[in-house]
């Protein structure tokens, strides 16, 4: 379950960090709503897991009938209503809000690796560590750049070599728990 849910919601993550940009630095309002619907998707699966729930068909229409007031802001008025500046900055809003209430416990895989690390962790280590699940290593790079948004995490940089036998060495991204 606890695996089940950090895949999900860090493909939620994903997702709305790049509609967030689509919105705000494109003003693509066709892909930021595209990326909004793939973030709702991944909501969708993430509430019935939640939930100790199996369903396997038409996964958005028993997310909407769990939580109807929540998927009627990411989903139904993001696909019914006229695409604005608007309707989808509440939609993020609202996604992100679900990301800040359920966090701790979504990314708990996530969260207890790096706490047990205890040290700058370069995220091509993350990766290989989480290689076992579907999260792929773009979507765990976007989670961790949310958690260092919300102060959760500090971002360094980390040397490596491209291949074993590179004299060169380049910086990669890597992470810190906070306190």
């Amino acid at each position: 379950k606890e695996r089940e849910l950090l895949t999900f919601s860090t493909w939620t993550i994903h997702a709305h960090r790049h509609a967030r940009k689509r919105l705000d630095l494109k003003n693509d309002l066709e892909l930021a709503a595209q990326e909004i619907v793939g973030a709702a998707h991944s909501v969708a699966h993430t509430e019935i897991i939640r939930q100790g729930q199996v369903w396997e068909e038409d996964v958005i229409y028993r997310a909407i009938d769990m939580d109807p007031e929540l998927f009627q802001t990411i989903y139904l008025d993001v696909l019914a209503k006229r695409k604005n500046r608007r309707v989808l900055s509440k939609a993020l809003d609202a996604i992100d809000g679900y990301l800040d209430t359920h966090y701790r416990a979504h990314l708990k895989p996530l969260l207890d690796y790096l706490k047990k690390q205890n040290r700058v962790v370069p995220l091509s280590e993350m990766s290989d560590h989480f290689a076992f699940s579907q999260l792929h290593p773009w979507h765990l790079a976007s989670a961790c750049e949310w958690l260092e948004r919300k102060g959760l995490l500090e971002k360094v940089s980390a040397p490596f070599k491209l291949t074993k036998r590179s004299l060169e060495r380049v910086e990669e991204p890597a992470y810190l728990l906070n306190g």
